[in-house]
């Protein structure tokens, strides 16, 4: 059954994405997608920097392959992989220290209690 609301999910994501322009760096997201979705590209992890993917975004393409860091310039507070690989958040700059957040493919967190300013793979 969640296999089967996923699916619908990712298609109502996928109309939501096709419909909207491509975002390459920092943008407004104001946008929501279909039932509350976040709007994120297929292959990219989407941070917001306000919780409920409000605020700006910054798009990463995945992955960050393991050992490398990626900075998030302004603090993440809500995200969403639409990526096939697991990445790692961390409230460092430099993909170091505690608290730090696992965030699997397909998940999405609307408010990840901490503002995160790396990612890692």
């Amino acid at each position: 059954m969640k296999r089967v609301k996923y699916g619908v999910g990712v298609m109502a994501l996928a109309a939501g994405v096709l419909s909207s322009s491509s975002v390459a760096g920092a943008a407004p997201a104001s946008d929501a997608g279909a039932a509350g979705w976040p709007i994120c590209e297929r292959s990219r992890i989407c941070i917001w920097q306000g919780a409920q993917f409000e605020g700006f975004i910054k798009l990463t393409q995945v992955p960050v392959t393991p050992g490398s860091c990626r900075l998030i310039w302004f603090g993440g507070s809500s995200v969403f992989n639409n990526s096939s690989v697991t990445q790692r958040l961390y409230t460092s700059k430099n993909c170091t220290g505690t608290p730090r957040r696992d965030v699997a493919p397909g998940a999405y967190i609307s408010d990840l209690g901490y503002e995160y300013y790396s990612l890692g793979g």
